[in-house]
């Protein structure tokens, strides 16, 4: 598909959960993310194959723009990864130990998308999955600070794929 098809300035979100107020379904995270802490020479590339990820979706009460939040969740000893989505807004956030970094246009407006990460989904009747690529470098910037501690390098790319079957309580 031609880029202006399948990514859209204002993209409708194809999700088959959008409308969903809340829960959690279970899932994988494949790919790989490339990062350079600013001030380093290297970049450091992150291989993920089939690993264990979730998509958590939190009701939101007051549903000014959109029902819920849309968390796509991944974590393991050595790095964490959340991609939040709310009404036509989107954020991206890496944990590296103690380092907390994130780019977002979440914000009073919600009308806003990441430049520079691109996404699709895809679905069946079992799964559905969410590719994020970054098109060029994407800053992110420590919590709480205007530091940009991060860089996601360009050709990063990753795909949660997403059960359609709510994981039962308890798990």
């Amino acid at each position: 598909y031609p880029e202006k098809t399948v990514f859209a300035i204002k993209p409708n979100f194809f999700s088959v959960f959008k409308d969903l107020k809340d829960g959690d379904f279970p899932g994988t995270l494949s790919g790989t993310l490339f990062l350079q802490k600013n001030g380093a020479k290297g970049v450091a590339g992150y291989t993920f194959l089939d690993e264990e990820a979730e998509l958590y979706i939190e009701y939101d009460p007051d549903s000014v723009y959109d029902v819920s939040r849309k968390h796509h969740q991944f974590k393991r000893q050595d790095i964490r990864l959340r991609y939040t989505t709310y009404f036509w807004a989107n954020g991206f956030e890496v944990i590296i130990g103690k380092d907390t970094c994130r780019i977002s246009t979440i914000d009073g407006g919600c009308d806003a998308i990441i430049d520079g990460l691109k996404w699709t989904y895809s679905a069946d009747k079992n799964s559905e999955k969410l590719y994020l690529y970054a098109s060029k470098d994407l800053g992110l910037w420590k919590r709480r600070t205007r530091i940009s501690s991060y860089v996601i390098k360009k050709g990063s790319l990753l795909c949660f794929d997403i059960s359609r079957t709510r994981r039962k309580k308890g798990h």
